[in-house]
């Protein structure tokens, strides 16, 4: 591997992203109980952080371009420090709904920004390394739900782990200014089908396509996120403790997912890794939600480990190199906004038709992004870039 010291650095700015996205839910008894702010009130900062993420996505690509991966990478940290510094003061509302704004929407264009650098890692196996980071990040969003969670109460322990946060960006700022970023040039006549990425209709058809996987996926893996504790409570008539440990072996099939078939998309192709892993998680959510067979929610989060990282990786690859950040926030942005516009319909149809029936949405966006990553490898074959 090329370039240890700016994957180290990628490595500890992911974990504390991963950090970062888990405050808001982690502490929300804190919000309540502590700070005195209404569910009404919680519930608007979720919906404010999802804005911040989208408007991130439509102002971050334009400002990579301009300033360049150092200094945009550099630029969206000392911007988080200070949403992160308004978490530190979050007992004033404002300043805790402004923060998460910026916090969320920092943390999804800077996903963009480490995805951009690991062509500094190696030029002919990014993807390995872009997985490897996610399980990075994900270490970071679940360690320290085990560590923190007996404090969610404590204002001095909010105070310390945002404190703790501040400083660590802090000096991955000084890192990265000192760090060698190289911009690796493409080879001139590729290596696949693609071609060498000249932004023909071809390219555009294979960024389509991989929106759509990464649309439909992000609906699948946001819908069993969202809405299967419900499920287990509600639906199943479940107790909330054992569908949690339910849902914690998803993230764990997840994590163990993203380390271990890390190295094997190189050797199989992107495209194809795709499309198997896609189908794994169908045949297994299947079995989950029709079947009622849930323990193999672990390996519904095998499937889907690789699936984000390897997708937004991918639709760089669709588009000359200095288009890269503008393609992948473009298929960002408009998965996001479909997850959303999903998410703001599915409360009615979950009154219609109950859980039982409704649930089974989630199993069909993921065979709709199967069918779409299907036809990508059809018509490119089993690797793109």
């Amino acid at each position: 591997m090329k370039n240890r010291f700016l994957f180290f650095l990628c490595a500890i700015l992911v974990m504390s992203m991963g950090i970062v996205d888990t405050l808001r839910g982690l502490f929300a008894p804190l919000f309540s109980g502590v700070f005195g702010f209404s569910i009404e009130q919680i519930t608007l900062i979720v919906s404010l952080s999802y804005l911040g993420s989208l408007f991130c996505l439509f102002s971050g690509g334009p400002a990579i371009k301009r300033l360049g991966e150092r200094k945009a990478v550099i630029a969206f940290i000392v911007i988080l420090i200070l949403a992160v510094a308004m978490l530190f003061l979050g007992s004033t509302y404002v300043l805790l709904a402004a923060g998460f704004f910026l916090a969320v929407g920092m943390t999804t264009i800077l996903n963009i920004c480490v995805n951009l650098l690991a062509d500094n890692f190696s030029r002919d196996d990014t993807i390995r390394y872009v997985n490897i980071l996610f399980f990075i990040q994900m270490i970071g969003f679940i360690v320290p739900q085990f560590l923190l969670s007996p404090f969610v109460y404590s204002k001095s322990v909010w105070q310390t782990t945002t404190a703790t946060i501040a400083v660590v960006l802090a000096l991955l700022a000084v890192g990265f200014h000192r760090a060698k970023i190289e911009i690796p040039e493409k080879n001139g006549n590729g290596k696949n089908e693609e071609g060498n990425g000249n932004g023909n209709g071809k390219s555009l058809f294979s960024l389509v396509m991989v929106t759509l996987v990464l649309t439909f996926y992000l609906i699948g893996e946001h819908g069993t996120i969202n809405y299967f504790m419900s499920y287990g409570t509600v639906g199943l008539g479940m107790d909330s403790g054992l569908v949690g440990i339910y849902l914690a072996i998803f993230f764990t099939g997840m994590m163990i997912g993203r380390l271990a078939f890390s190295t094997v998309i190189a050797k199989i192709g992107n495209v194809l890794s795709i499309m198997l892993s896609l189908a794994v998680a169908l045949a297994s959510f299947l079995l989950v939600y029709r079947a009622g067979m849930l323990p193999l929610i672990f390996v519904s989060g095998l499937g889907c480990a690789i699936v984000y990282p390897t997708s937004v990786a991918m639709a760089r690859l669709c588009v000359e190199r200095e288009k890269g950040a503008t393609a992948t926030t473009l298929a960002m942005a408009f998965a996001s906004l479909a997850d959303v516009f999903f998410n703001l319909g599915y409360g009615k149809v979950i009154d219609a038709l109950g859980f039982s029936v409704a649930i089974l949405a989630i199993p069909l966006a993921i065979a709709i992004g199967l069918v779409f990553s299907i036809v990508l490898l059809v018509a490119k074959g089993r690797n793109l870039g």
